[in-house]
């Protein structure tokens, strides 16, 4: 490993510690407790009619091959994942920029963060 993606292993690590939460992660009937760092971004999108809209999407951060141990589906978000807080309040993917579920959160492939949407409680 060299020096910066090991700087970045050091970042990510610090950043789950000090800002994550662990979350529920559902698929299915399969659930996994994980640490995700809550986020969100904000991006416009081209209605029908040529109008622009701005829609708030409410993100997860996580670290890569988070639910690598899945036996279902893709390793990792798709459309109809879940995830909980611990409070109840419950999400679920939605397409991002570029109709993605997710993207890397940097160029070296440290951190996969997740667009979702708030559903309510649980």
């Amino acid at each position: 490993m060299n020096l910066l993606n090991r700087a970045l292993d050091i970042h990510r690590r610090a950043l789950m510690s000090a800002a994550g939460e662990v979350v529920t992660f559902k698929r299915g009937w399969l659930e996994k407790d994980v640490t995700a760092v809550p986020a969100h971004s904000v991006f416009e999108v081209v209605d029908t009619g040529g109008g622009v809209i701005e829609v708030r999407s409410d993100d997860f951060i996580f670290a890569p091959g988070f639910i690598d141990d899945f036996d279902e589906g893709d390793k990792t978000p798709m459309a109809g994942d879940v995830i909980i807080r611990a409070n109840g309040d419950r999400f679920e993917t939605m397409r991002g920029p570029g109709g993605h579920y997710w993207v890397w959160g940097d160029g070296r492939q440290t951190q996969i963060r997740c667009y979702t949407k708030r559903r309510g409680p649980q």
